[in-house]
């Protein structure tokens, strides 16, 4: 079974072509031409344990801040439109209110920048633990082995 097979095989199985090369990654398919689906199988059910699932609930909260942080920008963007329509129709503007909407605004977008940077050091911390745990798959499958 060459490596196209086992990445077919498993996409049967449910799998995502990524997932099932990341799964396979373990097995050398150019030194090893006895691979059969057992084989395949058994690599890949190693793979699938906690360091799968800790990185699928990973990507999970990764999108469950996306979607919450597009809400909140869908939001300013509604008090946006709100406050351009205030200054258009009101004839005496008050200057007071609008600068403090638009100083709500800036503080909203000011705390938002700033929960971007921190999501996005989380994101890259979490991706160094990634690449460190598949590290440590390898080498704890290859000692299995």
């Amino acid at each position: 079974m060459n490596k196209t097979e086992a990445i077919l095989l498993l996409n049967h199985e449910g799998w995502t072509k990524a997932d099932a090369q990341r799964a396979l990654a373990v097995i050398s398919f150019k030194v090893d031409h006895d691979v059969d689906e057992l084989t395949v199988l058994r690599t890949a059910s190693k793979f699938a344990g906690v360091e799968l699932l800790n990185r699928q609930r990973l990507q999970a909260a990764q999108k469950g801040m996306v979607t919450k942080r597009n809400k909140e920008i869908q939001q300013y963007i509604v008090e946006v439109e709100e406050l351009t329509r205030k200054i258009g129709s009101s004839s005496n503007n008050n200057p007071k209110e609008i600068e403090k909407g638009v100083q709500r605004l800036k503080d909203k977008i000011s705390n938002l920048v700033l929960e971007k940077n921190d999501l996005e050091q989380e994101k890259s911390h979490l991706e160094n633990v990634k690449r460190d745990l598949e590290k440590d798959n390898k080498y704890l499958t290859n000692i299995v082995h």
